[in-house]
């Protein structure tokens, strides 16, 4: 899809880390998130190798590759000692939306929000419009607010990334993991 010169992109790379516990399938979990605000036609700001791309994919360059760093204009994380990595992923998506809405709101942007993450399983429930059973309200709760972005005129999709093709996506794994593993080791020091 073309973009349009009035649209910026919202580029939001997700990452979730979960561990089970021995007697079941959910565990300690997190998700961190980052979102960097691009124009792919500020050509003062944006890579000479991203020129060479068209407009809707120039952020792969500066951003994923990091030709161009971009500080993040926002991060969040999300911690659940019971949630298994599918949901809390679903948690990380619903804290994106709720936290970036007032964004869109505030400055009356035109975005084509792209969010990418490696949970193929929950972008594929997505795309389908059909959740698992254990995710229904995780879902139901994220599509509303999805429905928000789409009234203020802000296109919404999902890319699902494999975390070794971006160098970008690879910091956002390493501080999701390390996120979750000092939140339950402080408490497990606090509980000796």
């Amino acid at each position: 899809m073309r973009l349009e010169k009035e649209y910026k992109q919202l580029i939001v790379l997700i990452d979730s880390s979960g561990g089970r516990k021995k007697d079941s399938k959910n565990g300690g979990g997190s998700a961190f998130w980052a979102a960097y605000l691009y124009d792919p036609f500020n050509k003062e700001k944006i890579s000479k190798l991203s020129l060479e791309l068209p407009s809707e994919k120039r952020f792969e360059i500066d951003i994923l590759l990091q030709k161009s760093p971009i500080l993040p204009i926002r991060c969040g994380a999300v911690f659940s000692d019971k949630r298994g990595p599918n949901n809390i992923f679903y948690e990380g998506l619903i804290d994106v939306l709720q936290s970036c809405l007032y964004l869109v709101k505030k400055y009356s942007w035109n975005l084509n929000l792209i969010i990418m993450g490696d949970c193929k399983r929950v972008f594929d429930e997505i795309k389908v419009n059909q959740p698992a059973p254990g995710s229904q309200s995780f879902y139901d709760t994220f599509k509303g607010i999805e429905r928000e972005y789409t009234n203020l005129n802000s296109r919404v999709e999902y890319r699902w990334c494999q975390r070794e093709e971006w160098k970008e996506y690879q910091r956002i794994d390493r501080i999701a993991k390390d996120f979750k593993n000092k939140i339950m080791n402080t408490w497990k020091e606090e509980e000796k």
